[in-house]
C-alpha cells in the first residue's frame, strides 16, 4: 500500500509472492524491507522497482538484498528492527537469544553478538524452556524488547558487539 497521496487512504500497490514465503512480520525503512520468515530466516528487499512503478497494481518484484539463514540459535524468526548497519532479530523460540546482525553489507551479513534474558536463572540457548522474545524496538542505541511472561527488557547497543543489560520490568 502506498501512503504516499492520501495516508487516511491507502492506495494498493501489489500483491507479492516473496522468495522467502510467509512473512510474519516486516520493518520498512526508505524503501528497503526486513521481513521475518518465520522458520524460513529473514531476507532483505529493496522495494524501489515495486514502489516507483508508473501504474498500480504494478507487476514490478523486489530486488532481494540478502539471506540470512544458518546464524546462531536460529529460531523462528518472528521480528527485526533496524539500527544504523544492525539488524536486531527476534527469533519467538523458548531460550533463543536475539541476534545483533551486521548488515552494512547485505550481501554477507555478519553475527556480530547475542542479547540473552537470564532473569530466571535459564540461560542455555538449546533449552525447549526459558525467556520467549517478542518485539524489538530501537530507539538511538536502546534495545526495548518484551517477552512472553518476562517483561520488558531494555539493553545497551552503544557497543553493538557487547550489548549490556540497562534495566528491565
Amino acid at each position: 500500500y502506498s501512503l504516499v497521496n492520501d495516508p487516511s487512504d491507502p492506495e494498493h500497490v501489489a500483491t507479492l509472492a516473496m522468495n522467502g514465503g510467509y512473512i510474519h512480520d516486516v520493518y520498512v525503512e526508505n524503501n528497503i524491507a526486513y521481513c521475518s520468515h518465520g522458520f524460513g530466516g529473514q531476507r532483505i528487499y529493496d522495494m524501489t522497482p515495486v514502489t516507483t512503478a508508473a501504474s498500480f497494481p504494478t507487476t514490478n518484484t523486489p530486488v532481494e538484498l540478502s539471506v540470512i539463514e544458518g546464524y546462531p540459535f536460529e529460531g523462528y524468526n518472528h521480528s527485526s528492527w533496524r539500527m544504523g548497519n544492525y539488524l536486531i532479530m527476534a527469533d519467538e523460540t523458548h531460550g533463543k537469544p536475539l541476534n545483533v546482525i551486521d548488515i552494512s553489507d547485505y550481501s554477507d551479513p555478519d553475527p556480530v553478538s547475542t542479547l540473552q534474558l537470564n532473569l530466571d536463572g535459564v540461560a542455555n540457548p538449546t533449552s525447549s524452556s526459558g525467556p520467549i522474545a517478542h518485539n524489538p524496538f530501537v530507539l538511538g542505541n536502546w534495545v526495548y524488547i518484551s517477552y512472553y511472561h518476562d517483561g520488558v527488557v531494555i539493553y545497551d547497543l552503544t557497543d553493538p558487539a557487547n550489548p549490556v543489560v540497562a534495566g528491565y520490568y
